[in-house]
């Protein structure tokens, strides 16, 4: 019987890439997807795949609901990385990771229903804060277990979830920038609706307050995680910028981009302190070396794996509500005085 890894091996692909096209994920490019297919249809690999399934009532595969600021991998580095360890857990599990998105494509109806409605997938990682009433209904309905990746206070419908503590997150930089009795600090934040940089600014405000800081000249802006939006904030604050003594970054990517705006600005990053909020391997590969908020995305895709895990093996028990929170971490480095 032909194996997903034998099309791989024929189609010149990794494994991971045909079950992406099997699946049809968005993250697999039109003509890829079309020659996978095609093979498979040669070899008539889509028959036995499906009898197999048929036969162990187990499709091999645990699909992950990407968030739905997710744009393309260089610009989403922390979903990126986080996405990398979850893969590489559970590389020796015997399951494929599938990602996929919110987005409507025929029907009305999205990826993720089709793939639950079709039960593609034995499990189902979901890394954002909010799904519809009807995904839940259809992993109620066709019992597939599911974790949660939250950045808040989950749901009350969410009875398994791992989460970094955001509050505590803002409240280290807070701390760190107080210690150092800053006066003019700017952070760029993501956007004002999600959940995340509402307790981050929380913690920040909270540190700096507890230290008896005055946060009348903290300087509050918010955009999305990207790079381009780090670039235009900063270009749009440059003024400000010129007086600061730190900017707090929530995310990696938006601290490249604000970085970029201010060389061409000629601020003298000696003078600024900068912190960043993800703690990607980038920021350790940035020269100057990043300072920055450690939010493990190891430790994160551990504890999902494991739990999504205990979850596929006890699917006829009740498995207990599990809310697990993890702790950030400040590491300093260059680019900070």
């Amino acid at each position: 019987m032909l194996t997903s890894r034998d099309l791989a091996k024929i189609a010149g692909v990794s494994q991971i890439t045909v079950s992406r096209a099997l699946n049809n994920s968005p993250l697999v490019k039109n003509e890829t997807r079309q020659l996978i297919l095609q093979l498979a249809r040669e070899n008539n690999f889509e028959l036995n795949s499906f009898a197999q399934t048929l036969r162990t009532n187990k499709t091999g595969s645990i699909g992950l609901l990407l968030p739905g600021h997710f744009t393309h991998t260089s610009q989403n580095l922390y979903s990126t990385s986080l996405f990398s360890f979850l893969q590489e857990e559970l590389s020796s599990t015997g399951y494929n990771i599938i990602p996929t998105t919110n987005k409507y494509i025929e029907n009305e109806r999205s990826h993720i229903e089709i793939m639950l409605a079709k039960k593609r997938i034995d499990g189902l990682i979901i890394n954002r804060e909010n799904i519809s009433d009807r995904v839940f209904e259809l992993l109620e309905l066709n019992h597939i277990p599911c974790v949660f990746i939250t950045q808040g206070k989950p749901d009350t419908r969410i009875k398994y979830s791992v989460r970094l503590d955001q509050y505590q997150a803002g409240y280290i930089v807070g701390e760190y920038f107080a210690r150092k009795r800053f006066k003019k600090i700017i952070a760029i934040l993501g956007p004002k609706e999600s959940p995340t940089p509402v307790d981050r600014q929380s913690g920040l405000i909270d540190a700096l307050r507890n230290s008896s800081m005055d946060i009348s000249n903290l300087h509050i802006v918010n955009g999305d995680y990207a790079y381009e939006s780090g670039y235009g904030l900063t270009i749009e604050n440059i003024n400000y910028f010129q007086k600061a003594q730190a900017v707090y970054y929530q995310s990696d990517s938006s601290a490249i981009g604000g970085i970029k705006a201010l060389h061409e600005n000629k601020i003298n990053l000696k003078k600024l302190d900068i912190v960043t909020g993800d703690g990607t391997m980038i920021t350790e590969w940035f020269s100057p070396s990043l300072t920055t908020v450690k939010a493990p995305a190891d430790r994160i895709a551990k504890e999902v794996v494991q739990l999504i895990l205990k979850l596929l093996q006890c699917k006829e028990t009740k498995v207990e509500a599990t809310h697990i929170i993890i702790q950030p971490s400040l590491f300093i480095r260059e680019s900070t005085n």
